[in-house]
């Protein structure tokens, strides 16, 4: 379970409203308590670096992913996992989000329709099913 307040939700929503029809993305920081519930406390858009058709396709440069590894453990934090949005489609993992998964993580996707939040999921990639599962969000 990964919990998100609706302050934070609306951060992910007008982050993929903001860059439509181009993908965002960003970081979920927080917490993981003694029963494995996820709390993200923060949510810190980053830049789409990727090369190719940002319509479908988002990348986190290196730099910015380390940079936030360090303010996170600084503040006694971790990154949970990343948001995304998907302009124009469902809020499901793609065949891209498939291939670039790390299973450690959670996925929040904001399904964006022409220009506004319409659908919010999370997931996290299972190794042993080689897919993505749904993630309870609360």
């Amino acid at each position: 379970m990964i919990v998100v307040n609706e302050k934070l939700r609306r951060i992910v929503e007008q982050s993929g409203e903001y860059s439509y029809p181009h993908e965002c993305c960003g970081f979920l920081i927080g917490r993981e308590d003694q029963s494995g519930v996820r709390h993200v406390d923060r949510v810190v858009p980053a830049s789409n670096v990727h090369d190719a058709d940002h319509s479908c396709r988002y990348l986190i440069s290196p730099h910015e992913l380390l940079e936030q590894q360090r303010q996170a453990r600084e503040s006694g934090q971790k990154i949970l996992g990343f948001f995304h949005s998907h302009p124009d489609k469902d809020a499901r993992p793609s065949e891209y989000d498939r291939q670039n998964a790390w299973p450690q993580y959670i996925y929040l996707i904001v399904s964006i329709r022409k220009g506004k939040a319409s659908d919010l999921t999370a997931w996290h990639w299972s190794e042993e099913l080689s897919e993505f599962l749904p993630e309870q969000l609360a």
